[in-house]
């Protein structure tokens, strides 16, 4: 286990948020209960520079101004140049100006041509572009995720977009509140978040044969071809869709369903800009392990092929040996009965909640096994296997170097994908909203076209509808 946090942080901003010197403590009277305790706990535990007031509060909700930012970020990377003054706001004498004036020489702070506003509170907005900037962080493509997006000035967008997307900057109950006043707890925060990145990138980039999984460093799978995606280019349409920015690699967009979703207007999900539907065809039981198929498959399956849909299947499986995965497929394949799917056939495994869970004790040896026993037959049917999994399972359950099967799916539920690997498609959300859908439902971009790359039938499939 690798600690992320270094002491570095506490000597980079010791003294730095605010001009004035203060006492050390270990423990500030105003902090306990505080939402950023951790982080300010942490700022200031290995240094006797900065601490708070003298009086041993932090006051973390204090505002803080353009003209302390500056002189945090300005301690922190220790700019060289120095431009010239011609904010009408600023004298040489401020103990302020000298940091102002090489921000801007470096291009973070650039006022509005003539003030500097020094003595004013720092918004949130202003704070993440000088933060960005500072730190070298481009413009992300696309709107972030906040509720209140549209409020974000468009000088500040792409930046808030840049660090929403490497997870350094979040929003309450939503929203980003661009326009609020950055407090001294939020200051550090970001400060942490920002340096706390950098430093992993350093790191990784020490640890070509690793990667970071949550504080923990994992050996990389051999012969699994690594995620070639930009995490900055993805970003949420107009329309609550997930995209990709640079159009460099395509992507359709998907669900996927099952009996949770009940009845379904499948033209109207078409029409909706639905590309393709992921349907669940059956299920093994946690329990007892009975052999299942999904009420809804049968309607869903015409009603979606009827709409024009690409249409792939999953079964759940709770095989705890090779016997009951190969079991599993075929029953999947009489379901079919022929059928030329345009969509993969998946091999959904997962954990379960309840103690009954028949499978949850499987060791990675058979898991792997059973996996490939499923995709096997499936491939052999004449389909295109995948795999299902969360980061859990697939870092911890799975070893991915033993798969045959090498097209994955990988559910995560974020702004933009962890996984490591290179996964196929991508469900980022189990709470989409799509016309002729009641309720959630679970969102996907895909970044294959499958039904552009199937296959053409075979004499066989030649009289079966394509579904």
């Amino acid at each position: 286990m690798t600690k992320l946090f270094k002491p570095i942080l506490s000597i980079l901003l010791t003294a730095a948020i605010l001009p004035f010197p203060t006492a050390c403590a270990a423990q500030f009277t105003d902090t306990d209960s505080h939402w950023a305790a951790e982080q300010i706990e942490q700022l200031c535990q290995n240094s006797t520079l900065f601490t708070g007031y003298e009086d041993g509060s932090f006051r973390p909700d204090a505002s803080i101004t353009r003209g302390e930012m500056a002189v945090v970020l300005n301690r922190i990377f220790n700019y060289q140049e120095t431009a010239e003054n011609t904010f009408s706001d600023i004298s040489g004498d401020d103990w302020y100006a000298d940091a102002i004036l090489r921000l801007r020489a470096a291009g973070v702070l650039l006022g509005d041509g003539e003030f500097a506003k020094p003595r004013e509170g720092i918004s949130r907005e202003e704070a993440v572009t000088l933060m960005a900037r500072a730190f070298g962080f481009a413009e992300a493509p696309g709107l972030p995720s906040f509720t209140d997006a549209a409020q974000i000035a468009p000088w500040a967008c792409g930046y808030v977009s840049a660090l929403q997307r490497r997870s350094i900057v979040s929003g309450s109950g939503g929203n980003f509140r661009p326009r609020d006043l950055l407090t001294r707890a939020e200051a550090v925060t970001l400060l942490h978040g920002l340096i706390t990145y950098r430093d992993t990138q350093a790191e990784a980039a020490q640890r070509p044969d690793e990667f970071l999984y949550f504080g923990e460093w994992l050996p990389v799978a051999q012969g699994v071809a690594k995620s070639p995606y930009d995490n900055t280019l993805f970003h949420y349409g107009s329309d609550g869709r997930m995209r990709y920015g640079d159009g460099s690699i395509p992507y359709r967009i998907g669900v996927d369903v099952s009996s949770w979703q009940g009845d379904i207007d499948w033209n109207a999900v078409a029409a909706d800009g639905i590309d393709f539907a992921m349907l669940r065809l059956g299920y093994r039981g946690y329990s007892v392990g009975s052999l299942n198929t999904d009420a809804y498959f049968e309607t869903n399956l015409q009603g979606a092929a009827a709409a024009g849909l690409d249409i792939g299947v999953y079964y759940f499986s709770q095989a705890v040996n090779v016997e009951e995965a190969r079991e599993e497929a075929h029953y999947l394949l009489a379901q079919l009965d022929g059928a030329r799917l345009t969509y993969p056939v998946v091999f959904d495994w997962e954990l379960v909640s309840d103690k009954r869970g028949r499978a949850n004790r499987l060791d990675t040896d058979t898991l792997v096994a059973c996996a490939n026993a499923f995709c096997g037959e499936i491939r052999a049917a004449g389909y295109t296997p995948m795999i299902y999994f969360n980061l859990y399972t697939a870092y911890e359950r799975y070893d991915l170097s033993r798969l045959d099967c090498q097209d994955f799916w990988s559910a995560e539920y974020r702004e933009t994908p962890l996984f490591y690997y290179e996964a196929k498609i991508w469900q980022y959300t189990d709470s989409g909203r799509v016309n002729g859908i009641d309720g959630g439902v679970d969102m996907n971009i895909s970044f294959v076209d499958y039904g552009a790359s199937s296959a053409p039938p075979t004499e066989e499939q030649a009289e079966v509808p394509v579904v």
